[in-house]
């Protein structure tokens, strides 16, 4: 896109028009340029909302499952008391694999976490970009 840009300026520059046809065929393509901007300033908005939803959400599913096997951890440890002895490896195994389900719920939630937190970078610098003085602006 920018060879044909730049294609149309020498094309414009070299031609037998007039400086006023010129200067109105610059405003048409710096209205389309604003407006693409504009369209893209929105669209990432929007996702830049989305992400501190879904981060939101996230967060909101990560409580619900750590409780939930917080609760069950806190149910075979009360079983494990008065247990017979024949019972106790089991539910001692049972516990250990609900403090590795935590464990692991705990570093998904860190990776889900990291992952939207890039993405949320890279969309804040898209908005800066946009943000920066156009090309139309500098000259």
């Amino acid at each position: 896109m920018v060879q044909s840009s730049v294609e149309y300026v020498e094309y414009m520059l070299e031609s037998d028009e007039s400086d006023s046809e010129v200067v109105g065929d610059w405003k048409g393509i710096e209205a389309i340029l604003e407006e693409t901007a504009e369209n893209d300033k929105v669209r990432i908005s929007e996702r830049v909302r989305q992400v501190y939803e879904e981060l939101e959400d996230r967060r909101e599913v990560f409580d619900e499952n750590l409780e939930e096997i917080d609760q069950r951890i806190q149910k075979h440890e009360n079983r494990l008391d008065g247990t017979h002895p024949n019972e106790e490896d089991s539910i001692r195994r049972k516990l250990m694999q609900l403090r590795d389900m935590k464990l692991q719920e705990r570093k998904q939630y860190w990776r889900d976490i990291q992952d939207l937190k890039e993405e949320l970078r890279g969309l804040l610098v898209k908005l800066d970009e946009l943000d920066q003085p156009g090309l139309e602006e500098l000259i």
